[in-house]
């Protein structure tokens, strides 16, 4: 295993710290960071520049993708890894049209996770094949064929906006996370609802449970 350094974001605290302790009992990587928020996931990696970023796909705060998504715009060195309770083939498949560079499940074994790690270091995609066929076969594809879903019509904008009305932040909470005048928040928030076909704030948040897009810790004081 060539010398990496990593940042773990994850909602739980627990797995996170598991996994930084699997992690560091491997010759050659070193964890600098663990946080638990979107937001901070992405103020670490501008801080430090790890080479890796393992980020849960449920994490709170600034959605995983929109993270991978903000790396990728701003060319930065640190490739990014999604770590997935369970398989979700179109999820995964958004993660690499963001840029991405792998994917792995959480109950996967340690060596797959070092397998990857390695993979993504050496500058090759990890995108297991649990994960294409049948039905992410376009996932090879580079995403190029990605099915449209009513959550992939989502500007980005949008998409963290529903992340954190979906983790119970109010309209004027997230207008002060994203630095929005409400007005504007409510605007997103009308525009994202209309698009899922949702019409308040529990159809919303089960949708978002239903697509795996938040977990049950997730919420404004988690």
């Amino acid at each position: 295993m060539r010398n990496a350094t990593l940042i773990v974001a994850d909602t739980h605290e627990l797995f996170a710290q598991g996994l930084r302790h699997l992690l560091e009992a491997r010759p050659g990587l070193s964890v600098i960071d663990v946080v638990k928020d979107g937001f901070a996931a992405l103020e670490s990696c501008r801080q430090h520049v790890p080479n890796l970023l393992i980020i849960d796909s449920t994490i709170g705060g600034l959605d995983a993708l929109e993270v991978c998504r903000q790396l990728s715009r701003y060319s930065s060195p640190t490739r990014a890894i999604l770590s997935m309770p369970h398989i979700q083939n179109e999820l995964a498949a958004g993660a690499l049209k963001c840029g991405a560079w792998g994917v792995v499940l959480k109950n996967s074994n340690v060596e797959h996770m070092y397998a990857a790690i390695e993979g993504v270091l050496a500058g090759q995609k990890q995108f297991g094949p649990e994960l294409a066929p049948p039905r992410g076969r376009y996932i090879r594809d580079g995403a190029r064929n990605e099915p449209q879903t009513p959550y992939s019509r989502l500007t980005a904008r949008e998409r963290t906006v529903f992340k954190l009305l979906a983790e119970g932040h109010s309209v004027k909470q997230v207008a002060g996370r994203l630095a929005l005048k409400p007005k504007t928040v409510d605007v997103h928030k009308t525009n994202l609802m209309r698009k899922l076909d949702v019409h308040d704030r529990s159809e919303l948040i089960h949708f978002a449970f239903r697509e795996g897009l938040i977990s049950p810790a997730a919420g404004p004081n988690a």
